[in-house]
């Protein structure tokens, strides 16, 4: 219980995960790339679930809404 045998590779990071799946998410915040854009303000996001975040706390959207949409 509580082992996280996922380390990130990256020089300094340090982070590591319980599943693989994290891991693999994680490795987004070393990089610069923001593909998933808001279709309500157009701020753009590294992650589907922060966008959706972002949709539900400043827009109001539902749950349901359509949550990712590829930045131009």
């Amino acid at each position: 219980p509580g082992e996280k045998p996922y380390a990130c590779t990256v020089p300094g990071c340090g982070r590591r995960f319980t599943e693989y799946s994290s891991l693999y998410k994680h490795h987004v915040v070393h990089t610069h790339c923001k593909p998933y854009s808001c279709s309500s303000c157009g701020k753009t996001f590294r992650q589907t679930s922060t966008l959706a975040m972002h949709r539900r706390s400043s827009h109001g959207e539902p749950e349901a809404a359509e949550e990712s949409e590829w930045a131009p």
